[in-house]
């Protein structure tokens, strides 16, 4: 999702005009990026920002560059240039859209939620930001305020279903499960399809199964393995819902292929672990089980990893004079 919005964003940004000597430094760090001399690249392309110290633009053109290559080496230098980019422009809605998209990936919701809400000063109406910070809102339990901005996602999409179907996300995570159903049962699912048809499929699940239609709540989770047989979390989900049924055996089915399909599901180990233990399959329950904690505490670990990345940076950044004012 981030690469294919640096691509349309960095597509529509004109290339920022340079020196001589900074075009010099550009092509150096191009032919040394080629040649994954990565240190040397990064000393080069900080030649060139140092030749444009208040072009925000030309961070996000690099970052989204970066980013595209797919080198694990150059990914945090890619979010450390947007970073200095909502420096020089704390409202850069490039920037900050993807910081957020970055941060809700992780878990870190109310950062994400103040990157979303920057990205929208700069560009209020644009109903994908209003969606992702619906959705970042929702983790956070601020259900009023993630309905009130899901509904605005609707109207400036000019009524797309997707949108809808966001609505009705919200709702039914506050568990107004019928209001959930009455949003979804305007939406035809056989026009729907990719990520659309798979949240429909998901929100009206579980929906229906908070409803307590546990038959058809099973059927729309099945229905989505049938459609989306590569995505695990559905398989996770069908199992989840099976074994709050008591159908141990067949939960078990779409647990194990939820973690074949993804074997960093946490929730599928742990799901499956339950449900051999339930069948009285004890050493298989307790390995799936273990596997869950480990992917738990590296889960735990990146998280803290990046806390400290992201405390270590804001104390840097305080030693040059930066404020919160001016950016985050």
């Amino acid at each position: 999702m981030i690469g294919a919005f640096l691509v349309l964003m960095c597509a529509a940004a004109a290339p920022p005009a340079l020196p001589p000597h900074a075009v010099a430094a550009l092509q150096e760090a191009e032919r040394l990026r080629a040649a994954k001399e990565w240190d040397k690249a990064l000393d080069a392309y900080a030649r060139v920002l140092a030749a444009a110290p208040g072009d925000a633009g030309l961070r996000v053109l690099l970052a989204g560059d970066f980013l595209r290559s797919g080198a694990p080496e150059l990914k945090g230098p890619a979010y450390a240039l947007l970073r200095e980019a909502t420096e020089i422009d704390a409202d850069h809605f490039a920037a900050n859209r993807v910081l957020a998209d970055w941060y809700c990936a992780r878990d870190f919701f109310r950062d994400a939620a103040d990157r979303y809400r920057r990205a929208l000063r700069g560009k209020p109406n644009d109903p994908d930001t209003l969606h992702n910070l619906a959705v970042a809102l929702v983790k956070l339990r601020q259900f009023e305020e993630a309905l009130r901005v899901a509904e605005e996602s609707v109207r400036w999409s000019g009524g797309g279903a997707r949108f809808r179907i966001g609505v009705a996300m919200v709702y039914a995570d506050w568990r107004k499960h019928d209001k959930a159903l009455d949003v979804l049962a305007s939406i035809d699912p056989a026009a729907l399809d990719g990520a659309a048809r798979t949240l429909f499929y998901q929100t009206r699940g579980e929906a229906r199964f908070l409803a307590g239609d546990a038959k058809n709540a099973i059927d729309d989770f099945t229905t989505l393995t049938r459609l989306e047989p590569k995505h695990a979390k559905g398989f996770q989900l069908l199992g989840l819902h099976l074994q709050r049924l008591d159908r141990f055996a067949e939960a078990e089915t779409a647990f194990r292929r939820a973690v074949v399909l993804d074997p960093a599901n946490e929730a599928a180990h742990f799901g499956l672990g339950t449900v051999c233990l339930r069948l009285g399959r004890n050493e298989e329950g307790v390995a799936a089980l273990a596997r869950a904690r480990e992917l738990a505490e590296k889960r735990t670990q990146a998280r803290l990893r990046d806390l400290r990345e992201m405390s270590a940076e804001l104390k840097e950044r305080q030693k040059r004079g930066w404020t919160p004012e001016r950016g985050r």
